[in-house]
């Protein structure tokens, strides 16, 4: 037979993968004349594309050439001002700032950013040396209502080029973590890992020149902050991922319906509502995210559903097996990432924020991977959450308890120094003399990986109604376990005022007013399997493993 080269160039890239595949795997070469082989722009389509259901492949080398030594950066503030509305913003303000103060507009100021050592900004090799004009751009990160624990986020003007590979980052101030470790420890473990991404991370000590209103004009000591690079199209790029991937931050999302997703071309449409749940980072529309919603909303969607192109089964293991080992208890919920090249269906989980890691039992955050819809419908198999103990059992031998302990070890080096003196030493959360103790805590929470009982499905309230006295739940539940409902009155479910059974999923309760529920499942063995919710009350405060009932 003779070749047919009828395909035209700029679809030679296309042609070329399943030939080379080919000759890779010593597949018969008659296959490279059928004309099936070949695809133009109106046969090809997501639905097909060989990407889907394929790994996560991040280039690991990013990690090998970043510099991981904790750094002095100077920041001298001048005024940020708003083009139309003509306000000049101070860094008092911006210090101060709460959502909504100002409507339409984020706040900032310019920034000379400059890399220094411990006395000043004179690193002659630096980023930044020599600068008289702002280079940056300074705006709140995060929780604005956090005011004591301020954020920052930096972006680099065009002419400033990048700082380490970055044109954007953000410094993170976590009061809360006495270590200030816990962000950098997650994201670097992370990092150590196959079939998941992490970002580049390091501790950075900040001084700021205030020459604003109300400044000090005299550098200020900011004590100590983790830089972790924004991701954008940079980090994909930097990665090795598809920079024209679409790329999203969960802020409250657990990947099911919510009247706030929506088209990009629906009337409804709001970005700022779309936002509050899913930070947009990358993307073009949404009616990908709609789509794989719409499989998650069918009730008899299928974990071999989720695996046949929407999800990769090593990257769900993985992120899973990290929530668990850290105690990342809220990352099926918050601060993660979820991220889906172009030409692909496949959504895949990337852990992004580890604030609140490494204090959790395993068994709880077991229970809480059940907040997210996606873990909730594979972790209905029992094959599968044998693969999920079996992956846990893999990342432990990869993450060695002398691994852990060399890492912590040197940011312990790094660290000390500067939380036993000021700023730091009266911002901490417990007194300075159980710091190196509680150091030490985190490496012991990492290796507590033999409390989890696999077996067993946590229960998950789904949804509830309640008529006169009659509450009906909807809950994923087992077969083999019993199950009882457990009222407080506290969200803390510190004093249980009354246990009942649920019979068909239904108890009955006389109580006016509103009252707290958590679902415990029992075995036969009288082991109690806790309630993996994670909700809100009426006034907005955090349940775990239970929800209110009104």
């Amino acid at each position: 037979m003779t070749v047919k080269h009828h395909y035209h160039k700029k679809h030679s890239r296309i042609v070329l993968l399943p030939v080379l595949l080919l000759l890779l795997s010593g597949c018969s070469a008659d296959y490279l004349y059928d004309d099936s082989a070949y695809y133009d722009e109106e046969s090809w389509n997501a639905e097909a594309s060989v990407l889907n259901g394929s790994a996560l492949n991040e280039d690991k080398g990013i990690y090998d050439v970043y510099a991981d030594e904790l750094e002095h950066l100077y920041l001298k503030i001048q005024p940020g001002k708003d083009a139309e509305q003509g306000d000049v913003f101070s860094f008092s303000y911006l210090q101060n700032y709460t959502e909504g103060d100002v409507t339409g507009v984020e706040p900032y100021v310019d920034v000379i950013l400059t890399e220094g050592d411990e006395s000043a900004p004179t690193s002659v090799t630096g980023f930044g040396f020599g600068e008289f004009t702002a280079n940056a751009k300074l705006t709140v990160k995060g929780n604005t209502d956090r005011i004591a624990s301020r954020s920052w986020q930096l972006k680099l003007y065009d002419r400033a080029g990048l700082y380490e590979g970055m044109k954007s980052f953000n410094l993170i101030k976590n009061n809360d973590d006495a270590s200030r470790m816990k962000i950098k420890l997650g994201l670097d473990l992370a990092s150590q890992l196959e079939d998941v991404a992490s970002l580049r991370s390091k501790f950075v000590r900040l001084f700021v020149y205030d020459t604003t209103e109300g400044g000090l004009l005299q550098w200020e000591d900011m004590g100590i902050y983790t830089l972790v690079e924004q991701p954008n199209k940079t980090y994909l790029r930097a990665h090795g991922l598809n920079e024209n991937a679409t790329l999203y931050r969960a802020k409250n999302f657990r990947f099911e319906q919510q009247t706030e997703i929506r088209a990009m071309d629906d009337p409804a449409y709001d970005e700022e509502a779309f936002e509050s749940v899913l930070g947009i980072r990358e993307a073009t529309d949404h009616s990908k995210l709609l789509e794989v919603l719409a499989l998650l909303d069918d009730p008899a969607v299928t974990s071999e559903a989720l695996l046949s192109g929407s999800f990769n089964e090593e990257n769900l293991l993985t992120y899973a097996a990290i929530s668990l080992l850290m105690g990342n208890v809220e990352g099926t919920v918050t601060d993660y990432l979820i991220y889906s090249p172009e030409n692909s269906q496949t959504w895949y989980f990337i852990p992004e924020d580890f604030r609140n890691a490494f204090e959790i039992p395993e068994w709880q955050s077991y229970a809480y991977l059940m907040n997210n819809k996606v873990f909730r419908i594979y972790l209905q198999e029992e094959e599968n959450r044998m693969k999920l103990r079996e992956k846990v059992a893999e990342i432990r031998s990869t993450l060695t308890d002398e691994r852990i302990t060399e890492t912590v070890a040197g940011y312990t080096k790094q660290l000390l120094p500067y939380l036993y003196s000021m700023p730091e030493i009266i911002q901490l959360p417990i007194p300075a003399a159980d710091v190196e103790p509680y150091i030490a805590s985190l490496v012991d929470n990492i290796a507590q990986v033999d409390s989890i009982n696999y077996d067993v499905l946590p229960p998950y309230i789904e949804t509830y109604t309640r008529e006169d006295n009659t509450v009906t739940i909807n809950f994923a539940s087992q077969a083999d376990l019993t199950y009882y409902a457990e009222i407080a009155a506290d969200r803390r479910f510190s004093v249980i005022v009354q246990t009942l059974p649920i019979n068909e999923g239904r108890f009955e309760y006389e109580m006016a007013g509103s009252y707290y529920l958590r679902v415990v499942g029992v075995t036969v063995d009288g082991e109690r399997v806790v309630c993996g919710n994670i909700s809100l009350d009426e006034l907005g405060r955090t349940i775990y493993g239970g929800i209110e009932i009104n």
